[in-house]
């Protein structure tokens, strides 16, 4: 890679708020100084989630009162102006504070992608459905914000999809799908395309669409995203009991459940530790070929410091999670 693809950092950010509280309006503060952290994983409970702390300072007064009254949604665009760019980040606004710090002023915001989809989406209905399959698309249809399920899985056992009777549905969603991902096993949800339109929509007219994949899926189709000292590998990735860590200049193309090729004489790898019973998986971890399937994602930039990078989890392409309590999926 021409190494001028990484030079000249780009970041588009907006704030999406309600201008008194009857018109939309995206308000861009890239040329202000922002902090973000931006966090996606796949954990124990088969929802990938995606969360993103965000810092803004110095914002006039006028603004300041938009966002913390009005502002619901947050989109984030990173990258670089002759390489990779793109969006890294597109959430519900869940709480904005405003702080002094030394002498600056300061709007932090907590932002959850789905957090209206899944979190806060509402289900009250009844099925006589008796397949679980079946039950999480009639539910979907059903919800307060109706979703869209794209089957991406492998057929399930008789007994984990009959049931003897239909059921009733009333609780949030992500209650429901997380039962369903335990139950059955190897299945996850993630957002695919978050179709938020404005405040001025009823949430009858809304929609969501969620992937439902199996994590045991053949993946020989899906070409992995490489890297090298050459193409922005920062220092040298490091083998854990819960995946091969990898950290790069900051890389909007990475997706949970993708991939990312490394060399694997580059890890390190650290000595078992008996007394905690850790250390003990690291050589399962690692993948023959060098291609690692991505768990955990974790951006973070500063736009008026050095900060930006992109730290992301892996297990081998063939090999299973070990989350940060213990869960296998």
């Amino acid at each position: 890679m021409d190494n001028s693809t990484l030079w000249k950092r780009k970041c588009k950010i907006y704030i999406k708020a309600t201008k008194n509280a009857v018109n939309d309006t995206e308000l861009e503060v890239s040329n202000l100084k922002c902090l973000f952290t931006i966090e996606k994983k796949l954990g124990g409970f088969s929802i990938a989630k995606e969360m993103c702390t965000f810092e803004i300072y110095n914002v006039n007064p006028e603004t300041e009162q938009i966002i913390l009254e009005n502002g619901y949604g947050l989109i984030i665009e990173a990258g670089y102006e002759n390489g990779r760019y793109g969006k890294i980040f597109e959430g519900d606004i869940v709480q904005a504070v405003n702080t002094i710090e030394e002498e600056n002023f300061k709007i932090t915001i907590l932002a959850m992608g789905g957090q209206e989809e899944i979190a806060s989406n509402f289900i009250k209905c009844s099925t006589n459905s008796t397949t679980r399959k079946e039950q999480m698309k009639i539910m979907g249809q059903k919800a307060r914000i109706p979703i869209e399920i794209e089957d991406k899985t492998e057929e399930i056992s008789t007994e984990d999809n009959e049931l003897p009777r239909g059921k009733v549905f009333f609780n949030s969603v992500e209650k429901y799908y997380s039962d369903y991902g335990r139950r059955v096993g190897n299945v996850f949800f993630y957002l695919d395309t978050m179709r938020k339109k404005s405040k001025e929509v009823s949430a009858v007219e809304q929609t969501a669409k969620i992937i439902m994949k199996s994590l045991t899926e053949t993946t020989d189709k899906m070409s992995a995203v490489e890297l090298s000292p050459d193409t922005g590998l920062i220092g040298v990735p490091q083998v854990s009991d819960s995946g091969v860590i990898i950290k790069c200049l900051l890389d909007p193309r990475f997706t949970i459940e993708g991939y990312v090729k490394i060399t694997n004489s580059m890890i390190n790898r650290g000595l078992a530790q008996p007394l905690t019973g850790q250390g003990y998986n690291q050589k399962a971890m690692i993948d023959p070929e060098g291609e690692y399937k991505i768990f955990s994602i974790k951006h973070m930039g500063d736009t008026y410091g050095d900060t930006w990078i992109t730290e992301i989890v892996g297990v081998g392409r063939n090999h299973k999670l070990i989350d940060t309590y213990g869960v296998v999926k």
